[in-house]
């Protein structure tokens, strides 16, 4: 989950601390977890939905390598022009071994990213689809929350790709496509963007611009200033996720976590 404070002009003026909560992807347990929540509390949030959740085509393949690197002590394979041989011996070297088979695995060419992974995964006994059903939202449900108001669906391309691998023609298609389908199965407009894993240039800020979306979201940790409304395809966020105790908590609400993060700099862009 992340959290940030938007950069529209009619709202900054009047509202001194606020927060937005966001999720990405499209995952099951926004509906089953987090919404419950929500609901009891009439709090508004948005779920950013990548196309290839609800169709049942998405290659989970951060899961996947997570349940390998945590049931094996040993990740060794050869790709077409890298190889990996990575120590999972311990739990911190397992944390070692995730992170560098999800930088690597993000360098991929995204055409091939099946062919790629497809032997990799058959060789610890995974599927390329493996855990895709019981994970990710269907369009019933996608649908389901966009009925209610407190509920923003926003788009997270169609196939969750580092953008920064395709080409503009793909980029492109990738950002439209994902709000055009999301609209028409919802019957509801898409006006919220963000980049999947955090990864855009300014090629993306400009699609995204052209696509007429109201606001795009990244991954960089920091708080909002009002000078964020000139940089609306930028908004940075504040990751919640299973490290975030209730005292970090405090302290991103504070604004003082990203502060000290980012030594007290204002990130706008």
């Amino acid at each position: 989950m992340k959290c940030f404070l938007p950069g529209w002009k009619r709202i900054l003026p009047q509202i001194r601390k606020f927060v937005i909560f966001t999720f990405d992807d499209g995952y099951k347990d926004n509906l089953l977890y987090a919404y419950p929540v929500f609901r009891k509390y009439n709090t508004p949030f948005t779920v950013y939905v990548t196309n290839s959740f609800p169709e049942k085509y998405a290659i989970l393949w951060w899961y996947i390598i997570e349940d390998m690197v945590l049931k094996n002590n040993n990740i060794s394979y050869s790709f077409s022009d890298c190889s990996i041989n990575a120590d999972c011996a311990t739990y911190i070297k397992k944390e070692t071994a995730f992170s560098s088979l999800r930088g690597l695995i993000t360098k991929f060419n995204e055409e091939n990213l099946e062919n790629e992974l497809t032997g990799f995964f058959n060789k610890y006994g995974y599927g390329i689809s493996d855990f895709n059903k019981e994970m990710t939202l269907t369009w019933e449900e996608v649908t389901q929350l966009a009925r209610d108001p407190l509920v923003t669906i926003g788009a997270h391309t169609l196939n969750h790709y580092n953008l920064c691998n395709l080409t503009d023609e793909q980029s492109f298609r990738e950002i439209s496509e994902s709000k055009r389908l999301i609209e028409s199965k919802i019957n509801c407009e898409v006006k919220h963007f963000s980049y999947p894993l955090g990864m855009y240039r300014t090629r993306e800020t400009g699609h995204v611009k052209n696509i007429n979306f109201m606001t795009a979201t990244t991954t960089k940790t920091a708080n909002i200033f009002s000078s964020h409304i000139d940089y609306p395809f930028t908004l940075p966020r504040i990751s919640v996720n299973a490290l975030t105790t209730e005292k970090v908590m405090t302290l991103q609400v504070n604004g003082f976590f990203p502060a000290i993060l980012n030594r007290f700099h204002r990130v706008i862009h």
